[in-house]
């Protein structure tokens, strides 16, 4: 069957990822970084003009000549680290267009939607969203993460409600707070485990678009054009006259800035808890349009890799 870990917050999501990898479960983390469109990645950009090419006409698009396409796209896809996200896009939309073929309805399908919308709970992988992100999807088993979580509220209850009925076989709650106290089920087992369980030492997080310096980004975007989902980034600054700017690059020169809002805030987070960025890689690569320049680039959002000091410890 499937699993899901499910928290409130990003931060706690991600630790949780951390740690069943550590305990050699292999999990992933849905949700958090997908704060663009998804027709602005590379990959999907790829497929539309291939699309065009192959059907330069309006209108519905000959199941045949769809299917073709798609299916060439993705066996060049193999070994892509997008590939079964994109897989999923495209059966989300087949299933929501009811088999109808239009690029209009792609196109808008594509602007309207997010990855994590479309990405299927998945046999033998943990998945670990928020609470929040799990609306609209079952999985067969489900383990809640409850930290300071004080159902004092409508808001609270509703959230604990859609994360509880997301679990079609069982449900495991866990909580440093009182729950359902009232409830006396014959089926409800309460355990108090008393175990300490440190910090991963490692841990990974996905940047969003407002967390990196776009127009950082089109100063390189000669640089970026070589590279590829799943490339690795190295930890990199840049030096201007009056201050140094922390990013991430390869060994041809820097790729990305950080953004204010990142230092100032996830970036600032990790640090108290004891985390540096240790490196990083091509998560996305996405098109961006510069208002002031009246121009798109290419950005790219890393997947970054942090290490906890063992001073911390």
């Amino acid at each position: 069957g499937t699993t899901a870990v499910l928290t409130r917050t990003n931060d706690e999501a991600i630790m949780a990822t951390a740690m069943l990898n550590v305990a050699g479960l292999k999990a992933r983390y849905v949700g958090g970084s997908d704060d663009f469109e998804v027709g602005k990645l590379r990959e999907l950009r790829a497929f539309r003009q291939r699309m065009t090419r192959e059907y330069p006409g309006i209108g519905l698009i000959p199941k045949e000549t769809w299917e073709k396409v798609k299916l060439e796209f993705l066996d060049g896809l193999a070994g892509h680290p997008l590939r079964t996200d994109i897989e999923d896009l495209f059966h989300l939309f087949e299933t929501s267009y009811k088999g109808r073929h239009d690029l209009a309805e792609w196109n808008t399908f594509v602007r309207e939607i997010r990855i994590s919308d479309a990405v299927r709970p998945e046999k033998g992988v943990v998945m670990v969203s928020t609470m929040h992100k799990s609306k609209g999807k079952e999985f067969t088993n489900v383990f809640i993460h409850l930290d300071g979580h004080v159902l004092d509220s409508d808001e609270a209850r509703r959230l604990l409600y859609v994360a509880c009925t997301r679990a079609m076989d069982s449900l495991h709650i866990h909580s440093n707070t009182p729950v359902l106290t009232d409830y006396q089920g014959l089926d409800l087992e309460r355990v108090v485990d008393a175990d300490e369980h440190s910090p991963p030492a490692t841990i990974e997080y996905v940047l969003g678009m407002t967390e990196v310096n776009l127009g950082s980004c089109a100063y390189v975007s000669e640089r970026i054009k070589k590279l590829r989902t799943g490339d690795e980034l190295r930890p990199d600054v840049v030096q201007f006259s009056n201050n140094r700017a922390p990013g991430l690059g390869t060994a041809q020169g820097n790729v990305l800035l950080y953004s204010r809002e990142f230092l100032g805030s996830a970036f600032g987070r990790f640090e108290r808890n004891g985390y540096a960025i240790a490196g990083g890689r091509v998560e996305y690569i996405v098109e961006w349009y510069d208002k002031k320049k009246d121009r798109t680039y290419e950005v790219v959002l890393p997947r970054l890799s942090l290490r906890r000091s063992e001073a911390t410890n």
